[in-house]
């Protein structure tokens, strides 16, 4: 997103009126936090079934799990997603009223897909779901 369409939907959608960088106490200054590289969003938590199929998808896009975070919006409210996902280079959504909420904000770098408690339910699909987690890893190629 670019630096003035992020400051103007802070300030309009938000309601921030003024963004500070923290300044660097040089003596004791920690490196900066890296962006994640993947923020994965769904409703509710997985169970280990699920999880352990999200480990699959994971690792055959070649990510660490340092490079991802797992989001469960049951209690979170919407601001706290887009302050959230403004610490990733893309987001995958598993849930349509996530994405509707987030898509305007994150357009470029957002995508809605079949998540993997919906894979157990109906192995068909993954192949689709591979397609598009494909495209997010193309776009995370240097």
């Amino acid at each position: 997103m670019p630096v003035q369409t992020y400051l103007k939907y802070m300030k309009e959608v938000l309601g921030v009126e003024r963004i500070q960088r923290p300044q660097a106490d040089t003596a004791s200054a920690e490196p900066a936090p890296e962006l994640i590289q993947v923020l994965f969003i769904d409703q509710k938590k997985w169970s280990a079934a699920t999880m352990d199929l999200f480990v699959k998808m994971r690792e055959a896009m070649k990510l660490t799990e340092t490079q991802v975070e797992i989001l469960f919006a049951e209690n979170m409210s919407n601001s706290e997603l887009q302050i959230k996902a403004l610490t990733a280079k893309e987001i995958v959504c598993f849930h349509p009223e996530i994405f509707e909420n987030l898509k305007t904000p994150f357009s470029g770098n957002i995508l809605l897909t079949i998540g993997p408690s919906d894979l157990i339910q109906s192995p068909a699909l993954k192949k689709q779901t591979w397609g598009d987690l494909q495209q997010v890893m193309k776009k995370l190629q240097p």
